[in-house]
């Protein structure tokens, strides 16, 4: 009996040392930073099976070699399997052999950036399959056949910026339908062939802005249905891009809202929830773009500043109706813009007016409730008269007024001139160009 209970004792000893020697073994920590730049150090690095890593992760050329088209000649990381954690970050950069990421399998947490970029052979990112949390940016970037991020799946918070800039093959964002929240920006550029990004369906915060830009076969932005409020949103140059299908939720944008070239754009209807703009607001050179009447229900903010210009189709500006005070108003080379009536609730700008070569525009009523304005440029329009600048009392610094062929009646601005803060006055190539004394001696038509 007594060798019976030595010999399970002995047993539970046994047992005990191996559990510690596989808890030690499974949190082997390196030190430091790694720089990995050929096959020959990925296999040695990876026998020794750390698990964690407290500081960056480079596998990548020879930051020597990076002004020769030389490559690494990495072509398989399978040896790093045991990598769980990396307390820094992970940049896998040119790569030229570099096929797949299988060998990361293990890796579930990222605290720094996670960079892939100039691997121009990696077909798919299916090696990081176990990834749950990136603490800084995703950057994934100029990669030749990478076509969508599968092998992202587990993915579900990045707390900087997802970048995807300038991948030639990818589709879509596919392998991304896990992720829930970006805590800084989106920003999608110069993607060739994406044409969906409904790959991020159920991403419902990002901390900061939205930029979509240069991504010539993008037709919608479905994907972003659940996102409500951000503090920037930028849509630019998409050329293929037809609608704003995907932003139908959005109700605030806190900062600034550009709408720039975007060629096939013809309403803003899918903006309908959209209720609140604040800082800077433009829509320029979207030459299909009609009408910006679904913007009737927004609050602009009190900082807010407007530029519309270059649209070539745009009729009318009564989307901003409700756009109250400015620091600064551009409304140019708009040639099928007839009036501003939307601008009827405007009575101050505290910056400038630049009202310039829109050359249907008739007349200036919109305008009706302005009283005041540091600079004010009119220019290159259809006017017969300065009829709506009857409440202008102050321009400090400058109104001109040139090239209204038709313009002939200068009187609304009496009480201006007489009466009011009239910095320069400049007037010249209008159909007449009284001078402040004509005005004043009631000369003024």
């Amino acid at each position: 009996m007594k060798k019976i209970t030595l010999l399970y004792l002995f047993l539970i000893l046994i047992s005990c040392s191996s559990n510690e020697e596989d808890k030690i073994s499974t949190n082997k920590t390196y030190e430091g930073s790694v720089l990995l730049t050929s096959q020959q150090q990925v296999n040695e690095f990876g026998k020794e099976k750390f698990t964690i890593i407290n500081g960056d992760l480079d596998i990548m050329n020879d930051p020597s070699h990076w002004n020769t088209k030389t490559t690494s000649d990495i072509y398989d990381l399978s040896s790093l399997n045991t990598i769980e954690k990396i307390n820094g970050h992970l940049n896998i950069k040119e790569n030229n052999h570099l096929k797949n990421l299988n060998g990361l399998n293990s890796i579930q947490e990222i605290q720094g950036v996670l960079g892939i970029s100039y691997n121009n052979s990696l077909a798919n990112i299916n090696g990081l399959n176990s990834l749950q949390k990136i603490g800084s940016n995703l950057a994934i970037s100029r990669n030749t056949f990478i076509n969508s991020f599968s092998g992202l799946n587990n993915l579900s918070e990045i707390g900087g910026t997802l970048k995807v800039f300038d991948n030639k093959s990818l589709k879509s964002l596919n392998g991304l339908e896990n992720l829930t929240s970006i805590g800084f920006d989106l920003y999608i550029e110069d993607n060739s062939k994406l044409n969906t990004i409904s790959g991020i369906s159920n991403l419902s915060n990002i901390g900061r802005g939205i930029d979509i830009r240069d991504n010539d076969e993008l037709t919608t932005l479905t994907g972003l249905e659940k996102i409500t409020q951000i503090q920037n949103l930028y849509i630019g140059f998409n050329l293929g891009l037809q609608n704003l299908s995907g932003l139908k939720n959005l109700k605030k944008v806190k900062n600034s809202f550009s709408l720039v070239e975007n060629n096939s754009i013809s309403n803003l209807i899918d903006l309908r929830s959209l209720e609140s703009l604040g800082g800077y607001f433009q829509i320029v050179r979207n030459p299909s773009l009609v009408d910006i009447n679904f913007f009737k229900q927004i609050t602009f903010e009190k900082s807010s500043s407007a530029k519309v210009v270059g649209n070539d189709l745009l009729n009318t500006i009564n989307g901003l109706k409700l756009l109250a005070v400015a620091n600064n108003l551009e409304i140019i080379n708009n040639p099928k813009l007839q009036n501003i009536d939307g601008l009827k609730t405007l009575a101050s700008v505290g910056e400038s007016i630049k009202i310039q070569n829109n050359e249907t525009l008739e007349n200036l009523e919109g305008l009706e409730n302005l009283s005041s304005v540091e600079q004010f440029y009119l220019f290159n329009t259809k006017i017969s008269s300065l009829n709506g600048l009857e409440k202008l009392n102050n321009v400090k610094y400058q109104l001109h007024i040139s090239s209204n062929l038709f313009l002939k009646d200068f009187c609304s601005i009496t009480n201006l001139v007489k009466n009011g803060v009239l910095g320069d006055y400049i007037t010249s190539e209008n159909l007449i160009n009284p001078t402040k004394n004509d005005i004043i001696n009631g000369k003024c038509n």
